[in-house]
């Protein structure tokens, strides 16, 4: 925990000096040190994450010509050309193109925002979720532009890294042409909310929706994971997900918008799944996070108090799942190539 501690700090410091300083140089220096902290930190670990040897295990039989993750090509590719030099540097160019593309897309007044939340919903669980994470940053640098085909087709990139994507590929393409309201999704998510918390009428649809996905598996977990004592840290990150799509209520109720209270709609009730099914609230709510970049991009306005509180939240949640999953999804202690 004190390596992350202290990388934590760095960052916050450093973040702190670009968003408020008002030398040009300062900014200049501190965003590249930023940059370059954030990416060493990711691209040299060794041994980090719970899927980390999985990852490898898959690298090696590619390596000697099986044929692993044909429906995301742009993932096998990377394998069969880093095969000729080793599995660490697929790692390190992994990190190197999930930064840089975060990095290009932060076209917004709200950056003080906009990094907090990348930092803390996205870099951290990047550790063990490396292909989901890369294939997010592609559908947010996507959505960097107001263009409909920039943005398609940078979803069908995205898809093409982690299949996942291709949820919100239809999504969007749903949202063409059908308007998702803001009343609608709240609303929604209040009854499903009480459907699944108070009776198992939830979980039996669950069951029939998710059982010839790759997804069903993950119902198989329920009573392994209720048991872990971070119930709290979920009903944390709900309560940032309701207060966040609540508080963009303005911006969010233009029916242009239906994509992003899709995704929000689709966060929210995999959070509310997640408290009784934890792994729900890690692996399926994440799918939908892009829909926090894509409201605060737009926002040419900045925010005040809840950028700052929120900015907090996100540290105590970031902090308490590094305490209470850390050495179950073997991202603590840390370790690197370099130590």
């Amino acid at each position: 925990m004190v390596v992350y501690s202290v990388f934590i700090t760095l960052v916050l410091i450093l973040y702190s000096q670009y968003c408020f300083s008002k030398d040009k140089i300062v900014k200049y220096i501190s965003s590249n040190i930023l940059f370059l902290i954030v990416l060493l930190f990711l691209g040299l670990r060794k041994g980090i994450g719970i899927d980390y040897s999985h990852y490898e295990h898959a690298f090696q039989a590619i390596k000697i010509g099986e044929k692993m993750y044909l429906s995301e090509p742009i993932y096998y590719i990377f394998n069969k050309v880093f095969s000729l030099i080793n599995y660490e540097s697929m790692i390190f160019f992994v990190a190197f193109l999930s930064v840089y593309y975060f990095s290009i897309s932060l076209n917004t007044n709200n950056r003080i925002l906009y990094i907090p939340l990348a930092i803390f919903l996205l870099y951290i669980p990047s550790f063990t979720l490396m292909r989901q994470v890369l294939a997010i940053v592609h559908v947010i640098y996507g959505f960097s532009v107001d263009d409909d085909k920039h943005r398609f087709k940078w979803l069908i990139i995205a898809s093409l890294i982690h299949k996942s994507m291709w949820i919100l590929t239809i999504l969007y393409f749903i949202c063409k042409y059908v308007k998702i309201s803001w009343h609608f999704v709240l609303i929604f998510c209040f009854v499903f909310m009480i459907i699944f918390t108070f009776s198992n009428m939830g979980l039996g649809l669950l069951e029939i929706i998710l059982k010839y996905t790759p997804y069903a598996y993950y119902l198989n977990t329920i009573h392994l994971l209720t048991k872990r004592h971070v119930g709290i840290l979920t009903i944390l990150q709900l309560g940032y997900e309701l207060s966040f799509f609540i508080y963009n209520k303005s911006s969010l109720k233009n029916r242009n918008n239906s994509f992003v209270n899709l995704l929000f709609m689709f966060m929210i009730c995999s959070e509310i799944v997640g408290l009784r099914i934890l792994i729900f609230a890690t692996r399926v709510t994440f799918i939908f996070y892009p829909a926090f970049f894509i409201e605060v991009q737009k926002k040419q306005k900045r925010y005040k108090l809840f950028e700052y509180s929120g900015l907090f939240l996100a540290f105590l949640v970031a902090i308490g799942k590094l305490i209470n999953t850390g050495h179950w999804d073997n991202v603590v202690p840390y370790s690197s190539l370099l130590f």
